[in-house]
């Protein structure tokens, strides 16, 4: 009888935390499209064909390359040019990198090296902002934001398009952009 009591208490620990981890991820967050203006963004990416599922590891790597070459970038990004549901996973296309937070002209001399340079020029999108506390969060807005901006998508009568993760890590905040095509 001890035992069925400590396995219930363990259990009841166990339930509390993973509730609390997934409470936190945003899984319980309440989420709306909005449409407005974002933009300009000066990127620096890596253009990728494959799993999405690989997009931290690029973004890891070009934060890298920046930091080393004293170029300052607080948020990454991704812009998933294929639907994965209807696409194979290795066909997947996608652009991966981070924004630089104040451009100037020492971005245009990182033109020899491995990574592109453009400008995100300003557009309307429609945008759903998440919370950014944990990876888990990464997967709850997931989740949550596409199936949304597609309803949103269709009930506004716009085109299919782009989509476009924004990562504002000093803000703690995740932003999913579809782009208004009309």
């Amino acid at each position: 009888m001890k035992i069925l009591k400590y396995l219930l208490i363990v259990l009841l620990v166990f339930l509390i935390a993973a509730g609390v981890i997934v409470w936190k991820a945003g899984f319980f967050t309440s989420i709306s499209v909005k449409e407005q203006t974002m933009g300009p963004y000066t990127v620096v990416y890596e253009e990728h064909q494959g799993d999405y599922a690989m997009a931290g590891v690029i973004q890891k790597k070009i934060y890298d390359f920046l930091i080393e070459k004293e170029i300052e970038t607080t948020k990454g990004f991704g812009i998933y040019l294929d639907d994965p549901g209807s696409v194979d996973k290795e066909l997947l296309r996608s652009e991966i990198g981070c924004i630089v937070d104040h451009p100037g002209t020492e971005i245009y001399n990182l033109k020899d090296d491995p990574y592109k340079i453009r400008e995100i020029v300003r557009g309307k999108y429609m945008v759903i902002e998440f919370p950014f506390k944990n990876q888990l969060s990464i997967l709850a807005g997931i989740m949550r934001a596409y199936p949304k901006l597609e309803q949103h998508r269709i009930e506004q009568g716009y085109a299919k398009s782009y989509s476009m993760e924004i990562y504002d890590v000093p803000n703690e905040k995740i932003f999913y952009l579809m782009e208004i095509g009309l």
